[in-house]
């Protein structure tokens, strides 16, 4: 598997904006899993995590037609350029449990 994590700092009032177009961004069918976690220190600065199938799977949605729209539309919610790092999984661990996260 392939992975990315993002550092995102959005422009106030502009969080769940985020979280919607996160959400979005997640039903691709190539993407395994897409977390978004909101940094203790400052509501505006999150951490994206995003587990693809394989860098494949990356590379071809990022070359898909609509990709550079949707990522300028990323760009516009934030108050900074994303830091991005990605790589190769070389470990994980799955506990299994269904999250509950923003299901109560």
């Amino acid at each position: 598997m392939f992975g990315t994590t993002g550092y995102l700092a959005a422009k106030p009032g502009m969080e769940n904006d985020l979280k919607t177009f996160v959400e979005k961004f997640g039903n691709s069918p190539n993407i395994v899993s897409i977390c978004l976690y909101k940094v203790n220190s400052d509501q505006n600065d999150f951490i994206e995590f995003i587990l693809w199938v394989d860098k494949n799977a990356h590379d071809e949605t990022s070359s898909q037609p609509d990709f550079p729209a949707a990522y300028q539309n990323l760009l516009d919610l934030l108050a900074e350029e994303p830091r991005w790092y990605s790589g190769e999984m070389v470990y994980e661990s799955f506990s299994g449990i269904q999250s509950q996260v923003g299901h109560s």
